[in-house]
């Protein structure tokens, strides 16, 4: 039997052809999307052609042809996006769409509200893409043309009004997303001036929503006010010239539009730029400080008067912010009275606290002292009311045991500020004419610092020592025998109780330092004027020796009183006298 060679011939070694298996991945033209979407539907979890239709939605190289394609693909098949395959919508709000042609972005707008409609649970995802949108840097980029960049801004508001019809409930739910989406207070200044920007935009058609939406954008400007002392801003803009003080009234060195250093004032700034645009906006200001329409603004008057109750003034030294009811009362002299007025009743009322009586005062007081706009015979009306109230304040509190006590008496004393501080700026204007003399004696001054609750004792020293220079001028009060005693006596309550001699107060509209903004103020705004005549050396002297030299004064020297927010605004000079 012939047995078989186990050896082949070598021609007969062979190998068999070899199988090739490849995987294409699909490209972007031929993603089927319907397929993608009913793959993550059915399968236990996304596949490949699901992931491929994402990263196309992400993707940057994806061309805008390509991409308006899936989105009408998405659009048409909406019914199978559920909660359990949202990634696809994560990537849909994540397009850049102002990069994006306006093509693109009409048809991401319908996807948008089909999405919401069918699916409002994507409501609150979709308000907070746009409103990051609101302050990406592309928004105020410059390579995009200005009319482009505002048409594409101007579309994504109209996918919100068209939400606010479509879904009822949506305004309370956009309201909230903003508070959430609003950044820190140290992010980009010009990307959180940008969302103030459009928020100040969705006031105009969420009426009902409007004034929480100005609430809250005063409320992140508060922030930063309170963040950014005006001594700060001053020691950053002068860390280059050591050695040099900021005047008190001096005029600001940069030009309008420069950047401060000082980065939280910058930002604050930035957003309160848009807060005076949207106020001119609204009430159609004209020229020189012309309001063309007038129901516009007594509507927005009422909206910030309610947010200056609420938010500015109990709140103690913010800086800049309330000066936006500064610019309002610059307006039309009806503001300006409506505003005195809602002053006026916070310090008469007896139920209103202590600490916001005494707020509303000093209001007034700067408010009188620092408007251009306030007529001299306003400031003649307020001063006899102020007065009229101080003399009846005392003659309630007749009793000869009575004493100086800033804590039971404080309203009285930020009243008799006020008065003074009021004179202090007005003297000149006030004493022109014998008129004007004969208005002054019948205030009665002396008898109300003369009392024994003793004003001069409490208000505050710069302030006392410069109504005594310009009362003994003018011969209406002489009060320095006054103030020798004070100097040389001390009240044994407050010095047992350890309780302040003085009355905490500030100045709320002393010098304005922010430029971008300073263009709206300072048109309006008084700069003090030092005195002339009345300012010889020997009442520096006397000064000096009844007020600047006090032992038990809580600071060291009336030098020390001038900073901002707390100073009564005299300029002073090197020798430390007023001027």
């Amino acid at each position: 039997m012939a047995v078989a060679s186990i050896f082949k011939k070598s021609g007969s070694l062979k190998s068999p052809s070899a199988v090739k298996v490849s995987f294409q991945v699909p490209t972007v033209d031929d993603i089927d999307v319907k397929a993608a979407l009913k793959e993550a539907v059915d399968n236990s979890g996304p596949g490949l052609l699901y992931r491929t239709l994402i990263n196309a939605i992400k993707s940057q190289d994806t061309s805008d042809a390509s991409l308006m394609r899936l989105l009408r693909g998405i659009r048409s098949n909406m019914r199978l996006i559920e909660r359990h395959n949202d990634e696809v919508c994560g990537a849909l709000l994540k397009i850049n769409v102002l990069q994006r042609s306006t093509e693109v972005l009409e048809s991401f707008a319908k996807l948008a509200l089909d999405l919401t409609s069918l699916h409002p649970y994507y409501l609150r995802n979709l308000v907070s893409a746009i409103l990051r949108t609101f302050m990406t840097s592309d928004v105020s980029s410059e390579q995009v043309p200005a009319a482009k960049k505002e048409a594409k801004l101007e579309r994504l508001h109209g996918i919100i009004r068209e939400i606010v019809r479509l879904v009822p409930l949506s305004p309370t739910t956009i309201v909230s997303t903003v508070a959430e989406v609003f950044p820190y207070m140290k992010h980009d200044g010009r990307e959180q001036a940008s969302l103030v920007r459009h928020l100040l935009r969705l006031c105009e058609y969420l009426p009902d929503q409007h004034l929480e939406l100005l609430q809250l954008v005063f409320h992140k400007t508060l922030q930063l006010d309170l963040h950014s002392p005006k001594e700060e801003i001053e020691d950053c803009e002068d860390d280059e010239d050591d050695g040099i003080v900021f005047p008190m009234d001096g005029d600001t060195k940069e030009k309008e539009g420069d950047s401060l250093k000082h980065p939280l004032a910058n930002s604050l700034d930035l957003m309160l730029r848009e807060v005076y645009i949207y106020i001119s906006e609204q009430c159609g200001v004209k020229g020189k400080g012309q309001v063309t329409d007038w129901e516009r603004t007594k509507a927005l008057f009422k909206d910030f008067l309610a947010i200056f109750d609420r938010i500015i003034l109990p709140t103690y030294k913010c800086c800049h912010l309330q000066f936006v009811m500064f610019y309002l009362c610059s307006l039309r002299p009806a503001l300006l009275e409506g505003f005195l007025d809602y002053l006026w009743k916070k310090v008469q009322n007896p139920s209103t606290s202590t600490v916001i009586r005494q707020a509303a005062a000093f209001y007034i007081g700067s408010l009188l002292a620092r408007g251009k706009f306030v007529p001299l015979s306003t400031v003649q009306d307020c001063l006899a009311l102020l007065c009229k109230w101080a003399h009846s304040y005392v003659c309630s509190h007749g009793d000869g045991a009575v004493q100086a006590d800033v804590r039971r008496h404080g309203t009285f004393y930020a009243v008799c500020q006020t008065i003074l501080y009021v004179f202090a700026f007005h003297h000149k204007d006030l004493t022109a004419t014998n008129k004007g003399l004969q208005f002054l004696r019948s205030l009665n001054l002396e008898a109300l610092v003369m009392t024994p609750l003793n004003p001069l004792r409490v208000c505050l020293p710069a302030v006392v020592q410069r109504f005594a220079n310009v009362a003994r001028h003018y011969q209406l009060v002489y009060c320095y025998t006054l103030l020798e005693r004070n100097r040389r006596t001390a009240f044994p309550e407050a010095v047992a109780e350890n309780t302040p001699l003085t009355l905490e107060c500030f100045f709320p509209f002393d010098p304005y330092l922010l430029p971008r903004t300073g263009k709206y103020i300072h048109p309006q705004y008084r700069q003090f004027e030092g005195s002339t005549e009345e300012t010889d050396e020997e009442m520096e002297e006397d000064e000096s020796s009844a007020v600047e030299d006090d032992p038990k004064s809580p600071v060291g020297s009336v030098v020390d009183m001038f900073s901002y927010g707390t100073s009564p605004g005299f300029k002073h000079i090197h020798s430390g006298a007023l001027r």
